[in-house]
């Protein structure tokens, strides 16, 4: 499946092994719930293609370091109680819901988390189970990895959980699956029933930032944009990146990184196999560049331009 970032939509397109479940879309457009993003069925070159409206929402991936308590376990009590709602509904499946630090969002003015949840189903159906307790797993970690120390008990518990099945991970070397099955029921069992918590506005990362920076592409691979929200921003294939462009195999691992600072936004090359271009000018690896909003930053063969605006409007 590939997988286009735009400013108000995020777009899956799908592969030849993969399927549209009829009952499953017929029974996600009965949904009301608000932290489910709405989504629609489009054909995009002979290919079925989902598309999900993410305006007003921001990636959790982008904004955890900014994340208060209260953000954290309103993704967590959101998450239980979708996972729960699924299970509830014979026609759809929890591996429907899409477990990653990219797909999962946040609504700033509400505080309620926005899931996307994609009724597909492929002919590697035996493993989906595995890999998405896996990435519940993974995603529950990251969640929590930045976190400040933790008043409420019950998400004490459940990063106490997470730290446990950690070290086994680095003992054993793999996650046992009744090991992820007991963090899975201990989340829906925590959580399904609370209620959200208030959240003052004030937890927008807009609050937490002098600079605005985006990196917009439009080209080859689509129209989307990179929303540069943490103070480091790393670009590559692998699963830590910050911003992923796994669909394009001329990008490495870890390409680039963008670090946005007091004295200004600045990139650096990590050693690409493909190499990083600033307007034009190929770049030498692990050396820092200043960038300037206008720039034009080619990574690989992937061309983008360089958005820098003050807090409040002004361009940098």
């Amino acid at each position: 499946m590939q997988t286009c970032f735009s400013q108000t939509h995020i777009a899956f397109i799908l592969g030849k092994e993969e399927h549209i479940s009829g009952l499953g879309m017929k029974m996600l457009r009965q949904i009301t719930s608000p932290i489910v993003l709405g989504v629609g069925e489009l054909n995009y070159n002979g290919a079925d293609k989902l598309v999900c409206k993410t305006k007003g929402f921001e990636s959790v991936g982008s904004t955890c370091s900014y994340l208060t308590e209260a953000n954290r376990l309103n993704i967590t009590i959101g998450l239980a109680k979708l996972i729960k709602a699924t299970d509830e509904n014979t026609f759809l499946d929890r591996e429907f819901i899409q477990i990653d630090r990219d797909y999962i969002y946040l609504n700033p003015e509400t505080g309620l988390p926005g899931f996307v949840v994609l009724p597909i189903t492929d002919n590697s159906t035996g493993s989906l189970r595995r890999i998405w307790l896996e990435n519940l797993y993974s995603f529950l970690s990251f969640l929590f990895q930045s976190a400040d120390e933790v008043k409420d008990d019950d998400l004490q518990e459940l990063i106490t959980r997470l730290e446990r099945q950690g070290l086994k991970e680095n003992q054993d070397g793999e996650s046992k699956i009744p090991d992820l099955i007991d963090i899975a029921n201990f989340l829906v069992d925590t959580f399904a029933g609370e209620d959200y918590r208030p959240v003052s506005s004030s937890a927008s990362r807009n609050a937490s930032k002098e600079k605005e920076v985006k990196l917009v592409h439009d080209g080859a691979y689509g129209n989307f944009a990179f929303y540069i929200l943490n103070n480091k921003f790393l670009i590559g294939k692998t699963s830590d990146c910050d911003g992923k462009l796994t669909f394009n195999q001329a990008i490495s691992r870890r390409h680039g990184e963008i670090d946005v600072e007091a004295e200004g936004c600045f990139y650096t090359d990590l050693g690409s196999s493909n190499h990083s271009y600033l307007n034009g000018n190929m770049l030498n690896p692990n050396n820092r560049y200043k960038l300037s909003n206008g720039d034009h930053l080619r990574l690989a063969d992937m061309d983008f331009v360089v958005e820098i605006m003050q807090k409040g409007g002004g361009s940098v």
